[in-house]
């Protein structure tokens, strides 16, 4: 589901997400010198920077936040929520994207969220032959929870085969268990003679 923050539409996940840690910092009176900072805290996995040029990081999990976005985090607590949330849907999206597309493998990929708080992406990928090609685009933030949709529907959908299978195998098991028991009892108080 879907939630407007400020000129935003994020998950509801990271709503949440971002509304606890801002909630949380309010409580504990603690001010931000660095915003970056507390960003590469809550997402280790992620490689993040200031500014918006595009093909700027290694790695698959890059986020570039532009200067007054940052101030304006620090400053003002309803936009720290809705870029927070925003950085948490990417986040996401960075973790869960496959890195493999027909012939060609993604070597890296960021987000930027632009000065006028838009959000772009960025690829470069390398086709099986070795050539390498550079992407950019404005991501539309309704396309990003579109993809984050898919990606967890594609989780659930695995989760659920998974749970079946192991379902089967229960069920096979317990089959197989009974009958071992019915041949045991069978057998139970016969004799069986045995010549070597």
């Amino acid at each position: 589901m879907a939630v407007k923050v400020g000129n935003s539409y994020v998950s509801q996940q990271a709503y949440d997400y971002a509304k606890a840690k801002v909630d949380s910092e309010k409580s504990q009176g603690s001010e931000t010198n660095s915003v970056l900072q507390d960003l590469s805290k809550r997402y280790p996995e992620t490689n993040f920077a200031v500014g918006t040029q595009p093909f700027g990081g290694k790695g698959t999990n890059n986020i570039s936040i532009a200067p007054n976005i940052l101030r304006k985090m620090e400053n003002d607590p309803e936009a720290r929520l809705e870029y927070e949330a925003l950085i948490y849907d990417c986040a996401e999206c960075l973790k869960n994207e496959p890195t493999k597309h027909g012939n060609s493998t993604i070597i890296a990929r960021g987000f930027i969220i632009n000065e006028d708080g838009s959000l772009g992406g960025w690829s470069i990928s390398q086709v099986d032959g070795g050539k390498k090609a550079k992407t950019y685009k404005k991501v539309e933030k309704d396309e990003l929870k579109e993809r984050l949709k898919k990606i967890r529907e594609k989780k659930a959908t695995e989760k659920k085969k998974a749970e079946k299978v192991a379902e089967k195998k229960d069920a096979e098991k317990a089959a197989e268990k009974k009958i071992a028991e019915k041949a045991a009892e069978k057998s139970e108080g016969q004799i069986i003679d045995i010549k070597v």
